[in-house]
């Protein structure tokens, strides 16, 4: 028997401590309800979990900002309603115009009211807002396309690109930018007849909406005089007086010119300018032009005619000017005809995208990207040539204009960053986002802005442009409305995630309150029982004084 080391007790101790410290963990755990307490707890389980309460919380976020978009695009939709019912009583009003029951004041009196729904149309775009956000003006359009993942299309941005009927040919071959538009002709070699001087006028629409006709003229032709005209310093060296006759010939036809009074020394514009006076616009236009324009030194009298056609110009008396003037017209032949690359920049400055000729010759529009510059409706037309009229009336769309690459709807932003339209996130991790884009509704996107009813003409017209304007507004709304069902889809599922995401949380999480409660009767009562024991051991030695005694 020992009494320096009472080795009962020590190991009653131990267990009773142990015992304590496990009935104190139960009741931290029954009193808070939660299995993970601290780290020590369950370091693994603490690390998940605290992953999984920050997905929770931002899920629930994300369903109120879906809810928040479903408001934002409610309040959008709201307003195209009303913007679609200004619609129809503005065509109603076109119809009643372009009855000729109406006088001009009956029509003015239509055209007011036409005047004050337009503006209310350009009132609502640039009211309505959602939090202080301007939803109608084109703020919230995507310029060009969004780059998007999870849509139909995904990709960037496609443009137009329209092809002509039927190929440009000159000489046999398709044609190249660098043909003169007079020389054009058929597939078949048959010469277009298109007339030097006169225009290749250019039509078209963006967005439905007719783009300014542009008219390219196809050049003219010159006979150019002799420099030995012009005295070094741009004026005509060369007594021509006012007794004598000047004789133009023209395509056969004699015209007689009298010079007012003498010209020796006088600038050859005033001369060109004197002759055209006399001649009376009979053979066209009549200029000065040289290899350096802005020199005068090198300018020569310009006579300009037809194509195929001749002009001479003669004098009564003078020698010297006939020599100059039978000179140029052997020798200084010049040809100011414009090509087909003067016809294919026409077309790209009139679409703000390029047109070219193809290997098969024919001309290739491609506009910007993007829907909102469609191009459509294209054509070429000259006055008196009627077999290019016919081919050249139309072209074929060959790639629609589109916002995302296909013409998918908008999906989940792949960068999530700054561009355009409305980002709504709908998720708790980076990149769960959805783009909601919105187009400019007002009367200048519509196409009805500055709309005329004053004649049944106009009338007619703006039937035709209110129809298009409101096919506008159908699409965009029942493009709010793909946003809304979406959105209203997507914090339904929100919700189920955060729910089950949440359940899986609470299994780690959570104590299990029968269990703990069982542990904890358990370690009560072994404290109890090692607390009684430790009482008994700490007697023990007391036995060694009966030895004593």
């Amino acid at each position: 028997m020992i009494i320096n080391h009472n080795l009962s007790s020590l190991n009653a101790c131990r267990v009773m401590a142990f015992n304590n410290s496990a009935a104190s963990r139960s009741l931290e755990k029954l009193s808070s309800g939660l299995r993970i307490n601290k780290a020590g707890d369950d370091a693994a389980g603490l690390a998940v979990s605290e992953k999984m309460r920050g997905q929770i919380r931002g899920l629930n976020q994300a369903s109120r900002n879906a809810q928040d978009a479903i408001s934002l695009v409610q309040t959008a939709e709201g307003a195209l309603n009303e913007t679609s019912g200004i619609l129809r009583r503005m065509r109603e009003l076109a119809v009643q115009a372009a009855n000729d029951t109406n006088t001009a004041a009956d029509r003015q009196n239509i055209q007011s009211e036409m005047t004050q729904l337009e503006t209310e149309i350009d009132r609502i775009s640039t009211n309505t807002q959602f939090n202080t956000i301007k939803l109608l003006d084109g703020s919230q359009r995507v310029p060009g396309a969004s780059v998007v993942s999870g849509s139909s299309g995904g990709g960037e941005a496609l443009p137009t690109i329209l092809q002509a009927a039927n190929p440009f040919y000159s000489s046999g071959s398709p044609a190249t930018g660098t043909v003169n538009l007079v020389l054009l002709a058929n597939s078949s070699g048959v010469d277009y007849g298109i007339p030097l001087g006169d225009n290749i006028v250019i039509s078209g629409k963006k967005n439905g909406v007719a783009l300014p006709s542009i008219a390219v003229p196809t050049g003219s032709q010159a006979f150019m005089t002799d420099s030995s005209l012009n005295d070094g310093s741009g004026a005509l060296n060369i007594n021509l007086s006012n007794t004598e006759t000047l004789t133009f010939e023209y395509d056969g036809s004699s015209y007689t010119v009298n010079l007012p009074t003498e010209v020796m020394g006088t600038d050859l514009l005033t001369v060109a300018q004197d002759i055209a006076s006399e001649m009376n616009g009979a053979i066209g236009l009549l200029d000065i032009m040289g290899a350096s324009p802005g020199s005068p030194a090198t300018r020569s009298l310009l006579l300009y005619a037809d194509s195929g056609k001749s002009v001479i110009l003669t004098s009564s008396t003078n020698a010297a000017l006939n020599a100059s003037i039978a000179a140029g017209n052997s020798v200084n032949w010049s040809d100011n005809r414009k090509e087909v690359d003067d016809l294919l920049n026409a077309i790209s400055t009139m679409t703000g995208g390029t047109a070219i000729i193809n290997a098969g010759g024919y001309i290739e529009i491609t506009g910007q990207p993007g829907a909102a510059n469609a191009l459509s409706d294209f054509s070429l037309s000259v006055a008196g040539a009627a077999a290019f009229n016919a081919d050249f009336a139309s072209f074929t769309e060959i790639q629609a204009a589109t916002d995302d690459g296909g013409g998918g709807s908008s999906g989940d932003s792949s960068s999530g960053g700054e561009v355009g339209g409305i980002n709504i996130k709908i998720g708790a991790n980076d990149g769960q986002s959805m783009l909601i884009d919105i187009e400019d509704m007002g009367s200048q996107a519509l196409g009805i802005n500055g709309i005329q009813v004053s004649t049944q003409t106009q009338a007619n017209a703006a039937i035709e442009s209110i129809d298009t304007a409101i096919e506008k507004v159908s699409d965009e709304r029942a493009k709010l409305g793909s946003f809304q069902n979406r959105l209203e889809h997507t914090a339904n599922n929100l919700q189920a995630s955060s729910e089950n995401l949440t359940s899986a949380e609470s299994r780690i999480r959570d104590a299990d309150m029968a269990r703990e409660m069982m542990q904890f009767t358990r370690t009560t009562i072994l404290s109890q029982v090692s607390q009684a024991v430790l009482v008994q051991s700490n007697q023990l030695p007391q036995i060694v004084l009966r030895l004593l005694g």
